[in-house]
């Protein structure tokens, strides 16, 4: 389903990214903001009920605007968040949730979509230099608005 939202509103976007922190998180923008950067990480975490981005109890702020300028100068990005359980697989590795959402801009109006789980669990079962296939990480859980598709399942 497309979201529509105005650059007033568009902090409420990042507090529907928020909801999906549990504990950590990184934040993967895509492209980045300088030129020739694909993409651009944010550090994201939930301490106490707050969410902290990059480190600053304001950093959903800063995470805003530093959207919104890549969003006028590209027009459409994608964010991937890869957010911590605190579970292990296998009693060995960690175990994520990513989480995956398209954004773009026009004029004054931005729309946003979830990325649904199987679109992400493809997305990441290739390399995106040489288009080859690769193994899931068995270690994540692939989430979007249709459910989740675990990697652990598919391996």
């Amino acid at each position: 389903m497309i979201n529509k939202i105005t650059n007033q509103d568009f902090i409420s976007f990042i507090h529907i990214l928020s909801k999906n922190i549990m504990f950590e998180a990184i934040i993967t923008i895509v492209p980045g903001l300088i030129d020739n950067e694909e993409s651009a990480l944010w550090e994201a975490e939930k301490k106490e009920g707050k969410y902290y981005f990059n480190g600053k109890i304001d950093g959903d702020k800063l995470l805003e605007t530093y959207l919104m300028q890549v969003l006028q100068k590209v027009q459409n990005i994608a964010i991937v968040l890869r957010c911590s359980t605190h579970q292990k697989y296998l009693n060995k590795r960690p175990i994520y949730e990513i989480w995956g959402y398209r954004l773009a801009i026009a004029e004054d109006i931005i729309y946003w979509e979830n990325i649904d789980s199987e679109d992400l669990y493809q997305a990441f079962s290739f390399d995106s230099h040489t288009g080859q296939s690769i193994q899931p990480e068995e270690e994540v859980v692939y989430c979007g608005d249709d459910g989740k598709v675990c990697g652990w399942d598919r391996v």
